[in-house]
């Protein structure tokens, strides 16, 4: 009812309301589970009785549109994505991971086959890191995945990727430069001259 009382307001001061009427006593709100996130004024109704829970999700996104906050992504740290059919398969590989159920490494053995047979050293390499991931049942050693839901990798995961794909880089690139630190005082190197600046 505040939340349609509100809309006055916020239509006064310029910003968008719900949408609605003003009558908060005869507007027709939507269904269960149907937010009005568009504007600058939010409602929604959850079932699951008498809890914020079910919302907080709605409203954490409502608020990161409103504030343009997008927390970094990191490396343990997987950028959600909020689509329906993602966070339904996200869901189901959960509750697969969960349950011990996922068995993807025939699946990931027959794409590295198939990457293989493209690959020429050149234009397009195949780095195949799953000795390192798993051991050779496909059972993922421990510390790779993120104990909570055992799907998503981890530091220690992405910091084997980056190991693998350092020869690649030296070969492709030329090795690191060399960069000298003085206490206080940071040096780059010059590409082009190949000499310190400061």
């Amino acid at each position: 009812m505040a939340a349609v009382a509100a809309g006055t307001v916020f239509r006064l001061l310029g910003a968008k309301d719900l949408g609605t009427s003003n009558d908060y006593r005869t507007v027709k709100m939507p269904p269960v589970n149907t937010g009005l996130l568009d504007g600058h004024l939010a409602w929604r109704q959850h079932d699951g009785g008498h809890t914020d829970g079910p919302n907080w999700r709605h409203f954490i996104q409502w608020a990161n549109r409103l504030l343009k906050y997008t927390p970094p992504a990191t490396a343990d740290r997987p950028v959600p994505r909020m689509d329906q059919n993602s966070q339904t398969a996200h869901a189901q590989l959960l509750d697969k991971a969960g349950k011990g159920g996922i068995d993807v490494m025939s699946t990931i053995i027959k794409v590295n086959d198939n990457l293989e047979k493209l690959a020429d050293g050149k234009r397009v390499r195949v780095l195949n890191i799953n000795d390192k991931l798993a051991d050779s049942d496909g059972r993922l050693f421990d510390g790779v995945t993120n104990p909570g839901d055992k799907l998503h990798l981890t530091i220690k995961a992405y910091q084997i990727w980056a190991d693998a794909l350092k020869p690649i880089f030296t070969e492709l690139l030329g090795p690191p430069a060399k960069v000298a630190i003085q206490e206080g005082v940071g040096y780059d190197v010059d590409r082009r001259s190949g000499r310190m600046a400061e």
